[in-house]
C-alpha cells in the first residue's frame, strides 16, 4: 500500500500545536506535505549527482536573467502586480536552488540527499512561514541536557511526519539546526533581503543586503 502523504487530523492538530500564533497553519502544513511528497518521488527514482546540478544551474540562469530586469526597469515598475508575482516566482526558484545545494552537499559527504533536504524544508518553513527564530535551550541542570524549545518541538513533528521512523531525536534535530545557522546567508536569505525584489526579510538578510552583493549573495552555496 502506497504510504500517505497528506497529513491527517491528528498529525495537523500536533504540528498546529508547536506553531507560533498567528501562522497559517494549512499553509505549513501544505509546505511539509510537499516536502515529503518530493521526498518518496525522488527515492522511488533517485537522480545523481550530475542531475542535481545541471537542475540547479537550470534555475540559477533564471536568476540571471532577473537581475537584468530590474537593472532596466523603472523603480516604479517594482510596485506593479506583475513585479509581486515575479518576486514570489524568485522566492521559490531561490529555495529550490537551496533544495538541490543540500542534496549536491549531501552526496559529496556521502549523506542522504533525501533526508537532508528534508531537515532544510523543515527550517527553512518554520522560518519563512512561521517567522520562527533558529533557537533551543537544554536544560543545564540535567544529566543529559537534552535540547528543548518551540523549534525543537516543531521539528520533531515535522521530521516524524515526513520521515517517520527516520526521524532524528533531539539531539540530532540540534545538530541539524546548528549546521543550517551555520550556512547563513543562504540564498533565500540574500533574496529576502534585497530592496530591488522587496521580498520580505529574514534571518541576517538585511545584514547581508548591505554588506554583499547581489550576485554573489545568491550562489554562496556553489557545492
Amino acid at each position: 500500500m502506497a504510504e500517505r502523504i497528506t497529513a491527517d487530523e491528528e498529525q495537523r492538530r500536533a504540528l498546529a500545536e508547536t506553531l507560533p500564533p498567528g501562522t497559517d497553519v494549512e499553509k505549513v502544513v501544505g509546505k511539509l506535505e510537499s516536502s515529503k511528497r518530493r521526498l518518496l518521488e525522488s527515492r522511488a527514482n533517485r537522480r545523481s549527482n550530475v542531475e542535481l546540478k545541471a537542475e540547479r544551474a537550470k534555475w540559477q540562469s533564471k536568476i540571471k536573467a532577473w537581475e537584468k530586469v530590474w537593472e532596466v526597469e523603472e523603480p516604479e515598475w517594482w510596485e506593479s502586480n506583475t513585479a509581486t508575482q515575479a518576486r514570489a516566482r524568485v522566492r521559490e526558484i531561490a529555495i529550490r536552488i537551496n533544495q538541490l545545494s543540500v542534496g549536491i552537499q549531501a552526496f559529496a559527504r556521502r549523506q542522504d540527499p533525501d533526508r537532508q533536504i528534508a531537515y532544510f524544508d523543515i527550517l527553512a518553513t518554520w522560518e519563512l512561514d512561521c517567522g520562527g527564530k533558529l533557537t533551543f535551550s537544554r536544560d543545564a541542570y540535567s544529566d543529559q541536557a537534552e535540547p528543548t524549545g518551540d523549534l525543537i518541538e516543531y521539528f520533531e513533528r515535522a521530521a516524524h511526519f515526513i520521515l517517520g521512523d527516520e526521524a532524528p531525536g533531539r539531539h540530532g534535530i540540534a545538530v541539524i539546526i546548528d549546521q543550517y545557522r551555520k550556512r547563513q546567508p543562504r540564498t533565500v536569505d540574500s533574496i529576502a533581503g534585497s530592496p530591488k525584489l522587496g521580498t520580505p526579510s529574514l534571518t541576517q538578510a538585511n545584514y547581508f543586503e548591505q554588506k554583499t552583493p547581489f550576485r554573489h549573495r545568491i550562489y554562496r552555496w556553489s557545492g
